[in-house]
């Protein structure tokens, strides 16, 4: 295999890239020995770091998956039961439908490949081996390629086939029942899917009914009384002494505990985790974890959500996204006068007198104190302190919240610079887009209120939260600072000193830095209320949220066009859930929005046609760059160790020119790729919820598997140095081509072996970065963490990150295993393989290692659904080009203008029958939702929240502590 480039005068040079029969038999060994020392690591720290059983173990997590035993020989295979022992439905109950519908289409690879691959072995393989086309056709071992090894690989593909050969009726037939067969998988795949949505829906609405709060998908706590294994343990956790030991009075809360452990009311792990004396840290992480906060205190991690009556599971149906569009004036040709019956023409009123009766207040408690504003106004006149104060209620009003601020502020905020030090826009600027807020809200309000009466609630404004969480993230370091140092001074102060008057000293040096520290704490705390006021000082965006008391009145309001008839100026649609809210995208208007597609487009366009088959074949280059022929073949012209017949040089060979490309490869998926998607997914601005968001990273990656590692490796590769020799000789072109095509299966070959033998594995040992840390702090490299908040910050619960991972690690064979199976049937028992051991290894880590921050309610099925029929697409055109090559005419001109049609009619055919269904909730399941009085607060960002609820460092992420951005740029 060859990747090619051309240099400014337009010639041509081509790297060598081939992977030879003994690249992959090094890379079969090898790769099966890396994936034996990842799965002993595995094994060995399992029952040390939290990573490996975070949803066992670790605060936030309701409905825990079972206990396995980590004794003895035993840990070597515990982790397979849950694969084979919990149902479908208990799975469902403790991961959530999202992480259920992943794992489903991880089996549904095994449904597929394992009847294809065991049919193509026994019939396909034989076929292709005996078929002498290689021989009739002169290619021999030594023209072929320069080892037997190689040779023998390519007898099994369809290159062995003598051309227009009538056996290749049963690659066709083969092809047509494996297309026909996946797609009928995908059918009942959808219904199945379908079934599983509205049922659990549907069971929430029953729960919700019978005041039962059940919720799989994220982390909850129920404060009303509703579940009595969380009232029990926040008791004992309340009763926590406050040094890092577990105190008596703990102890005997345990044990009257433990009597209830036989009813399943308290989670057993929970009390066997808390009763360790090494795991102190752990215990009083969880206890700060699920405990409400104090004012003010913030916390690393994702702390368990309330649910009420006023915070249902699915608070998103009550909702509607208002997004802003670009204001077009529609001309009329006569005056048109709409009035409803008995309704009178009115005057119109000043824009003040109606922004006083606009939208409801609903920010209650916030930051800003708006009682004591009135007292601290006795410096200007009554008349100025109500003009004042009308002024400000402009801009709050139009913005969606009722707040009243003293008069000062708001005229410093005309004059004065940001906290960023940015001049502020002009007055005129600043009234205009009040203004524009006002006419917006008002018109959606009252349409709202005319056609939905009373099941219409209000009107919940966005705003740009950037600037307070960049402050909260300062002040939460301070407080990490702060816990850092006390802990220190009662270490220093608890043990007994040799030299009292130097310990004496230095607890006098970290008292000082203490109080510093506390003093900047405070200082912070006040430029927070500050920055508050600042944001609700100004116009909100122009996209908003409109709240409803019925989920039925939501839907209905978010299928309706409701601008008015002289002007078009936003459209509806449906809310996600408030822990799905993508806040940063809301805040960007419509200009921005199309600014932003248009650049991003670029960096997307670079990434998908980067040439990274250069790099890849760079390595396969060293061998002749290394070792260049002599006159004699059988010696290498520069005579090094590396170049002999050594078994180890030849070992190291090997290796460096078949296993590093396809290493180098998957490190660059796995680091580089997934931060840069994230990065231009969420640049873009157009994406309102993390699924949304979640699911175009995975469209992003699902192309640049399709555009540069799978046609990248093939068109740099093999066909490139294929067409190099044709020029030579035009007339053997087709034949060229017939060997060129099937021999660089033996990349794909590579690449899957390694996904199956090594990287399924190293999944299970390596789940994401908190293992490198753990086993650094194992070996003393990093310091351990010696504070609740630092342990909870270094052992979080992350979520999954199903675009990149379905996207990169299953797409990804799908379409390498799909496109060859005809082709090279010896790829199909790696694949089998694969789909195995992976289906287990994605069934442990969804119940036992992440943990899902939002929800779809598995609408990751109908993506990915759609991307399953383009690779059947690629299918059917990459084995037809090769029938028509392999002068199969008929079976290829069947294949690619026939198969192609049925697949365009069969995704037709599922998008109309099925995908609607999934995106709609039936009206039965939205009549049966009872009325709600929504806490709003839960649809603000949560720095604007009361006491800052829910903040954590990694809020708002569809990826949390991956490294992914929040804002883009």
């Amino acid at each position: 295999m060859s990747s090619c480039t051309s240099d400014e005068f337009g010639n041509l040079t081509c790297i060598n890239t081939t992977v030879t029969g003994e690249n992959v038999l090094t890379a079969i060994i090898l790769d099966a020995i890396l994936g034996v020392l990842c799965y002993i690591g595995f094994v060995l720290w399992r029952g040390f770091f939290p990573v490996y059983r975070g949803r066992e173990i670790l605060p936030g997590v309701r409905y825990r998956p079972p206990k396995l035993s980590l004794k003895s020989h035993r840990r070597f295979w515990t982790w397979m039961i849950p694969t084979f022992k919990v149902t479908d439905s208990e799975f469902l109950k403790s991961a959530g439908l999202d992480a259920l519908v992943a794992v489903r289409i991880l089996s549904y690879g095994i449904a597929l490949f394992i009847p294809v691959g065991l049919f193509g072995v026994a019939i396909l393989l034989p076929v292709n081996y005996t078929g002498n086309g290689l021989i009739e056709s002169g290619d021999t071992p030594s023209n072929v390629t320069n080892s037997n090894l190689t040779y023998l690989f390519l007898r099994m593909t369809i290159s062995n086939m003598p051309n227009g050969s009538s056996l290749m009726w049963i690659h066709f037939v083969f092809l047509v029942v494996m297309i026909g067969y996946g797609c009928l998988l995908v059918v009942r795949y959808y219904e199945e899917n379908i079934s599983m949505r509205h049922t659990l829906f549907a069971n929430y609405v029953e729960d919700m009914k019978k005041g039962i709060a059940f919720d799989a998908d994220s982390s909850a706590v129920v404060p009303e009384g509703q579940d009595k294994s969380h009232h029990d343990l926040e008791r004992i956790m309340e009763g926590a002494q406050s040094d890092l030991s577990i105190g008596e009075r703990e102890a005997a809360e345990l044990q009257r505990l433990a009597s209830h452990l036989e009813a399943g009311t308290v989670n057993q792990r929970v009390v066997s985790m808390m009763q360790a004396e090494n795991q102190t840290l752990l215990a009083q992480a969880f206890r700060q974890t699920i405990e409400r906060p104090e004012a003010g205190k913030l916390w690393p991690v994702m702390r368990p959500r309330p649910i009420s009556d006023s915070r249902p599971q699915f608070a998103g149906r009550y909702a509607v996204l208002v997004i802003d569009e670009p204001r077009s004036q529609y001309k009329k040709s006569a005056t048109v006068s709409i009035m409803r019956k008995g309704e009178t023409k009115r005057t119109r009123k000043s824009l003040v007198g109606r922004l006083w009766n606009t939208t409801k207040s609903f920010v209650k408690g916030s930051a800003v104190d708006t009682e004591a504003s009135v007292s601290e106004r006795s410096d200007i006149t009554l008349n100025e302190e109500k003009q004042e104060a009308a002024e400000m209620d402009i801009a709050s009003r139009a913005s969606g919240i009722s707040l009243h601020v003293d008069g000062h502020a708001a005229m410093e905020r005309k004059v004065k610079s940001s906290c960023c030090g940015l001049v502020k826009q002009s007055e005129k600027t600043w009234k205009k887009e009040v203004q524009d807020r006002y006419e917006r809200f008002t018109f959606i309000e009252k349409t709202f209120k005319r056609l939905f009466g009373e099941d219409f609630d209000c009107v919940i404004p966005v705003y740009n939260t950037e600037e307070i969480d960049s402050v909260l993230m300062k002040r939460y370091n301070t407080q990490a600072a702060m816990v850092r140092i006390k802990l220190q001074i009662s270490n220093l102060q608890s043990k007994e000193q040799k030299n009292e008057e130097k310990a004496e000293k230095k607890i006098q040096k970290l008292q000082a830095k203490l109080d510093s520290l506390e003093e900047k704490d405070v200082a912070f705390g006040k430029l927070v209320e500050e920055v508050k006021r600042e944001i609700f000082s100004n116009p909100a965006r122009p996209s908003f949220i409109a709240l409803f008391h019925t989920a039925m009145a939501a839907n209905t309001a978010a299928n309706v066009n409701a601008n008015p008839i002289s002007w078009r100026g936003f459209h509806t649609m449906p809310a996600p859930d408030p822990d799905n809210i993508n806040f940063p995208a809301l805040t960007r208007s419509y200009g921005s929005r199309s600014i932003r597609s248009i650049v991003t487009l670029v960096c997307i366009i670079f990434v998908m046609l980067f040439p990274l088959g250069i790099f890849t074949g760079a390595f396969s280059q060293l061998e002749s760059a290394i070792c260049p022929a002599s006159e004699d073949a059988s010696v290498s012209a520069s005579g090094s160790w590396i170049c002999s017949d050594d078994f180890w040089a030849k070992l190291i060979m090997s290796v460096i020119t078949g296993m590093l490309p396809q290493i180098l490869m998957t490190v660059y998926q796995s680091v580089f790729l997934p931060i840069y998607i994230m990065f231009c997914s969420q640049a873009e601005g157009k994406h309102y919820s993390l699924s949304s968001l979640d699911l175009r990273c995975a469209q992003l990656f699902f192309h640049w598997n399709i555009w540069n590692f799978f046609f990248g490796t093939l068109l740099g590769g093999t066909i490139f140095n294929g067409l190099r020799q044709a020029i030579s000789n035009p007339g053997e072109i087709i034949d060229i081509l017939g060997t060129a095509v099937p021999s660089a299966a033996n990349f794909f070959i590579n690449y899957v072996i390694l996904r199956a033998l090594t990287m399924t594995m190293f999944r299970l040992f390596y789940p994401h970065a908190c293992v490198g840390m753990n086993i650094a702090q194992w070996f003393y490299v990093m310091p351990r963490p010696k504070t609740p908040m630092d342990f909870a910050r270094s052992n979080p619960l992350r979520n999954c990150r199903f675009s990149r991972d379905l996207s990169i690690s299953v797409l990804t064979i799908f379409v390498a295993s799909c496109t060859y199976t005809v082709i090279a049937p010896f790829i199909l028992p790696f694949t089998m393989f694969y789909f195995c051991v992976m289906y287990m290894v994605w069934r442990y880590q969804q119940l036992y290692v992440y943990q899902s921050t939002y929800r779809s309610f598995g609408q990751m099925w109908t993506f990915y659904a759609h991307r399953l029929v383009a690779v059947f697409a690629l299918t059917i055109l990459f084995t037809g080009v090769m029938f028509l090559i392999k002068r199969a005419f008929v079976q290829g001109g069947i294949a690619i203008i026939g198969g192609e049609l049925l697949m365009l009619m069969f995704n037709k055919y599922i998008t109309s029958k099925y995908d609607s269904i999934v995106h709609e909730v039936p009206v039965a399941l939205l009549e049966a939702i009872p009325r709600a009085n929504l806490d709003k607060q839960q649809f603000l960002p949560p720095s604007l929240r009361k006491d800052e609820e829910g903040w954590f460092l990694e809020h708002g992420k569809a990826w949390i502590f991956w490294g992914a951005p929040r804002y883009g740029y």
